[in-house]
């Protein structure tokens, strides 16, 4: 996931910490999470936005990306989909 992160990173403006555990990445898109989610929803792509796990409801900016269930092949199809979104 790091690798295809990386690649996106090259020509779109994301960044996230790498997790020293865990299954899964927060990514900050720099722009509104919800709507690329709504987007990718509808493309049988499942990211959780940081809105989703707040209460108040907040605009952000964030991603969850797991990939605990996940093999290499969709990691790469859903980041790739991910790319054509930013």
């Amino acid at each position: 996931m790091l690798a295809e992160l990386d690649k996106i990173k090259s020509t779109k403006k994301i960044e996230w910490i790498t997790p020293n555990g865990g299954m899964s990445i927060w990514v900050d898109l720099l722009k509104d999470s919800e709507k690329i989610t709504e987007i990718a929803k509808a493309n049988g792509i499942f990211f959780q936005h940081e809105s989703s796990m707040d209460y108040s409801n907040s605009f952000g900016t964030h991603l969850r990306i797991g990939f605990a269930g996940v093999n290499e092949k969709e990691i790469k199809e859903g980041l790739g989909f991910l790319k054509t979104l930013l």
